[in-house]
């Protein structure tokens, strides 16, 4: 690899890093202010949003300019094609995040409900892929990927646990129907997540073994 190569490379991952360590605080920040009903911090979420947008462009323009000015090839051309594809779905995750703490407002000022399921650990778990996602794509750890991709299944089934409840709870309590549908969505939400994260570790693994291991089955 070239000394220009090099320089470039350890850019990129620098940016990534940034980039990582942004969209787990924003994640935190949003299942937290619907937790706490915390108006500000869902404001916070919101307005950061920029930041992580603009982040992702520098990304990815940096790594465009990588391919096009070195040429690089094996696993250096594998780890940029990865970076391109994570990055964008960094965003997204900053996206969704927003999703959620967007409901805040509307909560704060409802009477509260007793959820049919657990939002609090759920959103722990959530947050637990994309650590262990990020974590191994930093530390080019194969494990903690799948990890993360064995875990999403606990998440799905969360999802279809909330809309079974909040569909009930619309029919039976109507005049309720806005924060059913809210917390409704902030699941949805939440496990958009999850399936990011599972994407994020599938390309890690891509990455580290040059597996492409989406669609499969698992125990194949």
């Amino acid at each position: 690899m070239s000394m220009h190569l090099m320089r470039e490379i350890d850019r990129i991952k620098k940016s990534v890093l940034k980039m990582a360590t942004l969209v787990e605080e924003t994640i935190e920040k949003a299942t937290r202010a619907v937790i706490d009903r915390d108006v500000a911090l869902a404001k916070e979420v919101m307005q950061g949003d920029n930041v992580i947008d603009e982040l992702e462009i520098e990304i990815e323009e940096d790594c465009l300019k990588t391919l096009a000015l070195h040429q690089p090839v094996a696993i250096d051309l594998r780890y940029i094609i990865s970076v391109l594809k994570i990055n964008s779905e960094m965003e997204r995750m900053g996206d969704l995040s927003v999703n959620i703490a967007r409901t805040t407002p509307f909560l704060a000022k409802s009477e509260r409900i007793e959820l049919g399921f657990d939002f609090k650990a759920t959103a722990g778990i959530v947050r637990g892929m994309v650590e262990d996602t990020l974590n191994a794509l930093l530390e080019r750890d194969s494990e903690l990927a799948v990890k993360a991709i064995n875990t999403d299944d606990k998440v799905d089934e969360v999802k279809k646990v909330a809309n079974d409840w909040g569909l009930k709870g619309i029919v039976e309590n109507p005049e309720q129907a806005g924060v059913y549908l809210r917390y409704m969505s902030c699941m949805r939400n939440l496990e958009r997540i999850g399936d990011l994260a599972t994407n994020i570790a599938e390309d890690v693994i891509y990455l580290i073994d040059g597996k492409i291991v989406r669609h499969q089955i698992d125990g194949d």
